[in-house]
This record gives C-alpha cells, structure tokens and sequence, in this order.
C-alpha cells in the first residue's frame, strides 16, 4: 500500500515539476521575443493575467507595475539581477486594454495577448513569479501583498 502510495506520489510531483518548468520557458520564451535586448539570467520572471472587466486584475497589474518599477535591476534572492513580467490580457489587447494600461500608467510589464500563451490555466491561475532556475516563488498574490512578497527577496 505503501509503495502504490509513493509512486502515484512521486508521479503527481514529477507531472506536477514538469508543468511549472514548461510554464516558466514559456513565460521566458514570450519575454525573449518581444524584448530581445532583455538579458533573463539572473532574473526573477513572471506573468499575471488580467481583464480590463476586473477591477482586482487590474489592481494586480498596477502592483506589478510598481514593483518592477522598483525592483527591475535590484538583486533579489533567486534574480540577481531584478524581475520582468507579463501582463496577459484576457481580451487579447483589445484597444479598450491599451488605453486602461496608458491610463493606468502600466509601463514596465510586458503586454501580450491571451492567445500569445500556452499552457496557462486561466481559470486556476491569476500570477505566478519563478527564480531564475524555473522554481516557483510566489503563485497568485494578491494586490496588496506583490510589493511586500518581492520586497522579501530583496538580498544585500
């Protein structure tokens, strides 16, 4: 009983392991080609998904922002060299998106379209942010606490 019990485990955990990394060379992938002059080594990176029809995705993106405003070359445990994220629209940067991101002076994350992402659960997933080696950091914060969370990571 025992043994089914660890292999089923260790099958879950591997699936499990497997999805992430995918899900972070995607992330990373979609970063490289819209900004190739980004150097990712070193890097924390992430995404979160938002819907100019959802006033906490919104308020989500507007954390990040802050964030990597601040922390863009810090160096933080698991990205030396600061964070990049995605901010990916629901509405695939539908022209009422872009005007809220202007608006919302939503500068420093990257925008893409939902249908640039594969492999993303829009339904369970609303942020996750990885170390530089594909490890999960932080998995859908809540506005008030992006700041806070990355700012823990700050080394000295």
């Amino acid at each position: 009983m025992n043994k089914i019990f660890l292999i089923l485990l260790s099958s879950f955990l591997s699936f499990s392991l497997s999805a992430q990394f995918s899900i972070y060379n995607e992330v990373k992938k979609l970063i490289q080609e819209k900004h190739p002059e980004i150097d990712l080594n070193q890097k924390l990176i992430g995404f979160v998904i938002w819907s100019n029809k959802d006033a906490k995705s919104i308020e989500t993106i507007k954390a990040f922002n802050q964030t990597v405003l601040v922390y863009n070359q810090a160096r933080l445990k698991g990205g030396l060299k600061g964070i990049e994220i995605l901010a990916v629209n629901l509405e695939n940067l539908s022209p009422e998106s872009m005007i809220l991101l202007e608006k919302e002076e939503i500068t420093k994350l990257i925008p893409v379209q939902k249908a640039e992402v594969e492999g993303l659960d829009f339904k369970q997933l609303q942020s996750l942010v990885f170390d530089s080696a594909g490890n999960e950091v932080y998995r859908d914060l809540k506005p008030s606490l992006v700041y806070s969370s990355i700012n823990k990571l700050i080394t000295r």
